[in-house]
């Protein structure tokens, strides 16, 4: 259990010792004579958490039904009907599980109840056994489920709790993984890249980076020295002309080595979200091809391993992609429109209301560039007022601007 997390965080999930420690504590929780073992209940959590980096979903379901099975069974050696500890975790896991498959209603519920068990006593045996304290873990993860939900308010103050949570334990580690899912959250989500090189400054200052966090750093900067102009739909439906930035270009070519060092090492959990960033900075480079290409990854790895969280973004940004420097090629606007209506659609079918919006909002610009106002405001009214909060945050500021221009 102990070689797991530090192999995965400098090494990577591919890393062979890492994927031994892996699949022997798969088997060790299974093996009939451990099953009143005492750390058996450690064990499961271990494996939960480092199947949830390792992009294993379903497995991580799996691992948290055998913990909720733990609480709930009374002839356990370890624990009886009522145990918290290893129910907080069973709904943590699931929890984790449901969030990342593109779940976030049924996620924020067992996130929810995770939280409401939570005994950060209890929970100290795990130590240096995970990435990050569970409760910590729980607080950062229902953030993000409720910024993806339509509340980013929520979302922020979970983020916080979860930073102050890992701040009292006096666990670097937790502290380390607190401030990454804020980076995560603020830039991949939120579009909020001041508030994630915020956090990203507090990550860089524990010395904790390795290769997983270092990652989200490099592109994060990157991102961060890049202008904001050149991205998106201008307001006559074409991106302005600039001039080609140098350092842009080397900023995208940096982008580039960070996420064949992330692949390398076995394009783990947030891989989607990574390469969203990179299709954000090809956008300002004016190389649409690029981060199509990038598109192209994140859809396939979705596919291969069911986490579909991000699904909603990938679709919306390869449609603004399609339209940079207005189309090169026959249907290339009808193809970006069915992109816009496909990311509309896998938002409502998940029930997040954030992805939702953005997708509203880059079809309303695009109908708005057609002469299509009537539709435009339609559309996305219809969804700005559904929201009751965040109307600070990047997208709701820009889908008020938008709206006033129809009106």
């Amino acid at each position: 259990m102990a070689m797991g997390t530090p192999l995965m965080l400098q090494r990577g999930w591919q890393a062979p010792a890492y994927r031994r420690a892996l699949e022997r504590v798969a088997d060790l929780v299974q093996h009939p004579g451990l099953q009143d073992d005492p750390q058996r209940l450690t064990a499961l959590s271990v494996l939960a958490l480092s199947t949830g980096w390792s992009a294993d979903p379903q497995r991580t379901g799996r691992v948290g039904e055998q913990l909720l099975d733990l609480a709930l069974s009374e002839d356990s050696g370890q624990a009886q009907a009522g145990d918290q500890q290893p129910l907080m975790l069973g709904h943590w896991a699931l929890g984790l599980s449901l969030w990342v498959r593109g779940q976030p209603v049924p996620a924020g519920e067992h996130l929810e109840r995770a939280i409401a068990l939570y005994d950060p006593e209890a929970n100290r045996p795990l130590g240096g056994l995970v990435v990050a304290d569970p409760g910590v873990m729980a607080h950062a993860m229902l953030g993000a489920v409720q910024w993806q939900l339509g509340y980013p308010d929520q979302g922020r103050a979970s983020l916080r709790q979860a930073v102050a949570q890992a701040q009292a334990l006096d666990q670097p580690s937790s502290l380390a993984f607190a401030h990454f899912m804020a980076v995560m959250i603020n830039s991949a989500v939120g579009h909020e890249v001041a508030a994630a090189l915020s956090h990203c400054q507090a990550l860089q200052s524990l010395g904790q980076l390795g290769l997983v966090y270092g990652v989200w750093a490099e592109l994060l900067a990157a991102l961060a020295r890049a202008p904001t102009e050149a991205s998106g739909q201008a307001q006559d439906g074409q991106a302005a002309a600039i001039t080609p930035d140098p350092e842009l270009e080397q900023a995208v070519a940096r982008a580039m080595e960070a996420l064949s060092t992330w692949q390398a090492a076995g394009s783990g959990g947030g891989f989607a979200g990574l390469l969203l960033l990179q299709a954000e900075l090809c956008a300002r480079a004016r190389q649409p091809e690029m981060g199509l290409a990038a598109m192209d990854q994140a859809q396939a790895w979705i596919e291969r391993t069911g986490m579909r969280a991000a699904e909603a973004e990938t679709w919306r940004v390869r449609g603004e992609l399609l339209l940079i420097d207005r189309p090169v090629r026959s249907g290339q606007v009808e193809e970006a429109e069915a992109c816009f209506r496909r990311a509309l659609a896998v938002a409502r079918e998940q029930g997040s209301r954030w992805w939702e919006l953005g997708a509203a909002l880059s079809l309303a610009r695009l109908w708005k560039a057609q002469g299509r106002p009537n539709q435009a405001r339609e559309l996305l009214a219809g969804i700005y007022a559904w929201f009751t909060e965040g109307f600070d945050t990047v997208d709701l500021v820009e889908a008020k601007a938008l709206l006033d221009e129809l009106a």
